[in-house]
C-alpha cells in the first residue's frame, strides 16, 4: 500500500508540473481579468469537476476538428458524415503500398588500400585489391491516400489527402527490396454524433465525473484515433529510416508540435475583479480554439517555407501531416491525462478529508461502531464471544470466540443475535443415538464486508479454563433442530482449539432469480431444489457441552457438588472417555443407604461416588495385570503372543449392560427430537426472501465449514480429527446413558448465518470510480437480517438517530 501510495504521488506531481506549465500558454489566450487555475488548487464544488470533465473533452474535439481540417475535411464533408450517421457509422481510412521498378544496373570498381611487399632486400613492390561490384538499382514508389466513408461502404469514399512520394534504392542482388503495404482505420462516429459534448448527470451509469458512460465513450474515441495517428506516423518514420532519407528539414524535426497552443486543461477561470470561480464558459472554449487553430495553422504554413524541395521521398503534405497527427496524440493524451488527474483529485481529497488510507480492517471496525449506532440499544450487536458456565454463580469453564483475519491481526466478528427459548436441540451422534442438548440456543447473524474480490477468513476459538473441561460439537443444523456433527472434539483445561472456518458463497438471490428466468420448467425445477438444498445446509451450528454438570448428572450427584473435588472429577473423566465404563458403575446409588436420597448429605455421596471410582480403578489394574501375566505364561510355553488379549474398554462396554440400563432406553432414546421443522431452520430461507426484495446481486449467504488444518494447544504432530469425533461423541453418549437423559442445562448452542457483502472494486475504487457508499448499502443488509434474527420490522430495530436518514436512502425498508 505504501508503494502504492508513494507511485500516485510521483504520478500526480508529474501531472501537475505538466498542467501546471500549460495553463500560462492558456491565461495568454484569455480576457486579462480571467486567471486560470488548476482544479486541485482552488476550492471548488463536486459539480465543477463535472463542468471541467466536460470542457476537456469538448476541448479535445475541437481540436480534433482542427486537426482533421488540416488533414482535407472541409464543412461540406462533415455535414455528408453527419447524414450518415443516422444508419451508419463514419470511417477514416489511411492506405500505403509501395510499388518498385527497376531502373538500371551497373558495375563499380572499388579498390583496397595499397600494401607494399620486400623482396630480398632488393625491391620493394606496392599491390592492390581492385573488386568489381554490380548494383542493381531500383525506384521506390510509396502510394498512399487517406479517406472517409460510411460503414463499410468505400464506394462512398471521400478522398481527402493522397499522393505519391519515391526514393531511389540499390540492392547488390538481382532481388528487388520488399515492397511493404500498410493501412489504418478509425471510426469517428463519436466525433461526429457529439457536436456539443455533456455528461447526462442523472444516468445510472454515471458514477463520477471521470466514471461515467459519456466520458469512457469519449476516452475510448481518443485512444482508437491515438493509434491512427501512430500507425501513419510509425508508416512514414519506417519509410524514412528504411531508405536511409535524411537531411530533408532545414531547422526542426517535423513530427515536433510542441509549439502548437494546446487549450485542453483541467482549470476553473477565476475573475480577478469580482474573485468569483467557474469552469471555462462556451466563450472561452471558442476563443481557446481560435488561438489553437492559428498556431496550428502558422506551423504548417512555416512548414511550407522550411520545408526543402529537393527530393521527392517526402514532400511538404507529408511534413503537414506528421506534424498535424504528433498534435494529435498531444490532445488525446491531454484529454486522457485531464480526466486521469480529475479521478485522482477525488482520490487526493479522500485521503485528505479522513487523513488516511483506510484498510478494509480499519472501514470494519467503523462498521461495527456504526450498526451499534444504527440498531435501537434493545437490539444492539455483540461481539461474537461467549462464555460457558457450569454454573450460573461460577467463573466460565470454557469460552467461544469467532474471529476474522485481516493483514494485520485479528478481531472478533459481529452478529445480531437472539435468544431462541422455544427450540431444544438434539445431536445425532456416530452409533444413531440422538441425544437432547437443553440449554441456551442463540442464534447470530453475520454480515461481512469484502472489498475486490476477497475472502472473508474466519477462525473459531473454543478455548477451556484449568480445571474444566468441555465437548465440542461443530456441524449442520438440519430440521427439526437436530445437529449433525462434522467433527468433534473434547477439550481439558487449560487448552484451546483453532479451528480455520472457509466460507462457500451461495448465488445471491438477484442473480439466481435472473439466471433461471430463461431455463425450462424441468431445469427451473431442479435449481429450485437445489438451492433450497444448500440455505437448508447453510446454517452452521457449535454445542458446547460442559462435562462437570453432566458428570454430577450422570453420577446422581447434586448440580454443582464436584466444583472443588478435581481430582474426582479428573478420574471420573479418566474412567469414562479412556475406557468407556459405565456411569452407572461410579454414581452414587440410593440403593447402598436405608435412607431417603435427599437427606443423604452432599458429601457422603461423594465419597460413596470416589469409593466407586477406586474400586473401578483397582479392577482395570487387576485386569491389566492379568492379561500381562497371559502374555507372559503364552510367551513362556513358546506360543507366542495371544491374538485375543483382554481389553479392558472391550470388556467394560460388552460385559456391562445389564447395569448401564440400556434396556430401558433401546438403540436412541430419541429424546428432544421436535416433530415437524424447527422454525431455525427456516432462518436462511427467510434472509433469502428479504434480500432478494431489498438487497442487491452483491449480498451472498455462505456455507461455513470448518478445515481440517486444525490447531489444538499442545499437540504434537497431526491431528487425528477423526478419532478425536468418534471418542468425544462416545463420551457424550455415555454422558447420557446412550442418550436415555438429556445434556445439563448448561450446554450452549450456536447457530450461525454468514451473509457476504461483496463489493467487485477496492473501498476507495468503490467510492470513487463507482461513486457508491458500501455503508448505505452494508447497513441496509444488517437491517434485512436482523429484522429476520430478532423477528421484528425494521422499523422498531432503527435508532431515532438515523431513522430519518434510513427512510430517505432506503425506504422500501420502512414499509
Amino acid at each position: 500500500k505504501a508503494t502504492v501510495s508513494v507511485l500516485y504521488w510521483k504520478m500526480e506531481v508529474l501531472l501537475e508540473n505538466k498542467l501546471s506549465s500549460a495553463l500560462e500558454a492558456v491565461s495568454r489566450a484569455l480576457d486579462s481579468n480571467k486567471q486560470p487555475v488548476l482544479v486541485g488548487d482552488i476550492a471548488h464544488e463536486y459539480e465543477d469537476k463535472f463542468d471541467v470533465a466536460e470542457f476537456v473533452v469538448r476541448s479535445g474535439r475541437e481540436a480534433t476538428r482542427n486537426i482533421l481540417t488540416i488533414l482535407g475535411v472541409t464543412d461540406d464533408h462533415l455535414k455528408e458524415a453527419e447524414e450518415w450517421s443516422s444508419t451508419q457509422r463514419t470511417t477514416i481510412e489511411f492506405k500505403s503500398e509501395e510499388f518498385i521498378d527497376f531502373e538500371k544496373e551497373t558495375e563499380r570498381e572499388e579498390s583496397s588500400p595499397s600494401s607494399e611487399v620486400g623482396i630480398s632486400g632488393i625491391a620493394t613492390i606496392k599491390t592492390k585489391t581492385v573488386t568489381k561490384i554490380k548494383e542493381w538499382h531500383w525506384v521506390v514508389r510509396n502510394r498512399y491516400k487517406i479517406t472517409m466513408y460510411p460503414g463499410t461502404d468505400q464506394e462512398k469514399a471521400i478522398k481527402l489527402l493522397h499522393n505519391e512520394i519515391c526514393t531511389p534504392a540499390t540492392t547488390l542482388t538481382k532481388e528487388p527490396p520488399t515492397a511493404t503495404r500498410q493501412s489504418a482505420v478509425c471510426d469517428i462516429h463519436w466525433f461526429i454524433t457529439n457536436g456539443v459534448f455533456k455528461i447526462n448527470r442523472s444516468a445510472k451509469s454515471c458514477f463520477t465525473p471521470s466514471q461515467n458512460g459519456d466520458v469512457i465513450e469519449a476516452v475510448n474515441f481518443f485512444q482508437d484515433v491515438k493509434k491512427f495517428y501512430n500507425t501513419v506516423i510509425y508508416h512514414f518514420r519506417t519509410w524514412c529510416s528504411k531508405f536511409n532519407i535524411k537531411g530533408i528539414f532545414k531547422e526542426e524535426d517535423v513530427y515536433d508540435s510542441s509549439s502548437v497552443f494546446l487549450p485542453s486543461q483541467v482549470f476553473l477561470i477565476k475573475d480577478t475583479k469580482t474573485g468569483q470561480t467557474h469552469a471555462p464558459s462556451e466563450a472561452d472554449l471558442v476563443e481557446l480554439q481560435k488561438s489553437q487553430l492559428e498556431s496550428l495553422t502558422d506551423k504548417a504554413s512555416r512548414l511550407n517555407v522550411q520545408f526543402k524541395i529537393d527530393t521527392p521521398a517526402l514532400t511538404a503534405q507529408e511534413a503537414k501531416m506528421l506534424m498535424t497527427m504528433s498534435f494529435g496524440e498531444r490532445v488525446t493524451d491531454s484529454v486522457t491525462s485531464g480526466i486521469t488527474y480529475i479521478e485522482e483529485l477525488l482520490y487526493t481529497q479522500l485521503r485528505k478529508a479522513v487523513a488516511s488510507e483506510i484498510s478494509d480492517h480499519e472501514f470494519d471496525t467503523y462498521m461495527k461502531y456504526h450498526t451499534s449506532k444504527l440498531l435501537s440499544s434493545k437490539y444492539h450487536p455483540t461481539q461474537l464471544s461467549y462464555p460457558v458456565r457450569s454454573h450460573p454463580s461460577r467463573n466460565p469453564a470454557a469460552n467461544l470466540m469467532l474471529t476474522r483475519k485481516w493483514s494485520k491481526g485479528t478481531s472478533p466478528v459481529l452478529s445480531m443475535c437472539s435468544i431462541k427459548p422455544d427450540i431444544v436441540p438434539s445431536v445425532a451422534t456416530s452409533s444413531g443415538c440422538v441425544v437432547s442438548a437443553p440449554g441456551v440456543v442463540r442464534l447470530h447473524a453475520m454480515v461481512h464486508n469484502v472489498f475486490a474480490g476477497n475472502k472473508a477468513e474466519l477462525e473459531l476459538l473454543v478455548t477451556t479454563k484449568q480445571f474444566n473441561g468441555v465437548i465440542a460439537v461443530i456441524g449442520t443444523l438440519t430440521d427439526g433442530g437436530k445437529l449433525v456433527p462434522s467433527y468433534a472434539v473434547t477439550l481439558l483445561g487449560p487448552d484451546t482449539a483453532a479451528i480455520p472456518i472457509t466460507q462457500e458463497l451461495i448465488a445471491s438471490g438477484v442473480d439466481f432469480s435472473n439466471a433461471i428466468k430463461s431455463l425450462s420448467p424441468k431445469q427451473r425445477e431442479f435449481a429450485l431444489a437445489y438451492r433450497n438444498m444448500q440455505l437448508s445446509n447453510s446454517l452452521f451450528g457449535v454445542l458446547l457441552v460442559p462435562i462437570r454438570p453432566n458428570l454430577e448428572q450422570l453420577l446422581n450427584l447434586p448440580e454443582d457438588s464436584l466444583c472443588t473435588e478435581i481430582q474426582i472429577v479428573a478420574e471420573a473423566i479418566n474412567l469414562l472417555s479412556q475406557y468407556q465404563v459405565s456411569g452407572q458403575l461410579l454414581a452414587y446409588s440410593s440403593e447402598d443407604d436405608c435412607e431417603d436420597p435427599d437427606d443423604v448429605p452432599v458429601q457422603v455421596k461423594i465419597e460413596k461416588v470416589s469409593e466407586n471410582i477406586e474400586k473401578m480403578k483397582a479392577y482395570i489394574a487387576h485386569l491389566k495385570k492379568k492379561e500381562l501375566e497371559n502374555q507372559q505364561m503364552i510367551k513362556t510355553l513358546g506360543g507366542g503372543t495371544s491374538n485375543s488379549p483382554v481389553h479392558c474398554k472391550d470388556f467394560f462396554t460388552d460385559n456391562l449392560l445389564e447395569k448401564e440400563g440400556r434396556s430401558q432406553g433401546g438403540d436412541s432414546g430419541g429424546g428432544g427430537e421436535a416433530a415437524g421443522t424447527c422454525s431455525i431452520t427456516r432462518v436462511p430461507h427467510q434472509i433469502d426472501e428479504q434480500l432478494l426484495k431489498h438487497g442487491s446481486s452483491s449480498v451472498h449467504q455462505s456455507t461455513l465449514k470448518p478445515s481440517a488444518m486444525w490447531r489444538i494447544s499442545g499437540s504434537a504432530g497431526p491431528i487425528d480429527l477423526h478419532e478425536k469425533r468418534k471418542d468425544s461423541l462416545a463420551l457424550l453418549e455415555i454422558l447420557t446413558n446412550t442418550g436415555t437423559i438429556p445434556l445439563h442445562s448448561s450446554s450452549h448452542l450456536h447457530a450461525f448465518v454468514s451473509i457476504n457483502h461483496s463489493f467487485e472494486d477496492s473501498l476507495i475504487d468503490t467510492l470513487i470510480k463507482k461513486s457508491i457508499n458500501p455503508i448505505e448499502y452494508i447497513e441496509r443488509t444488517i437491517l434485512v437480517c436482523a429484522s429476520v434474527i430478532h423477528d421484528v420490522a425494521v422499523s422498531e430495530l432503527v435508532s431515532e438517530e438515523h431513522a430519518e436518514r434510513v427512510k430517505q436512502i432506503s425506504p422500501s425498508l420502512l414499509l
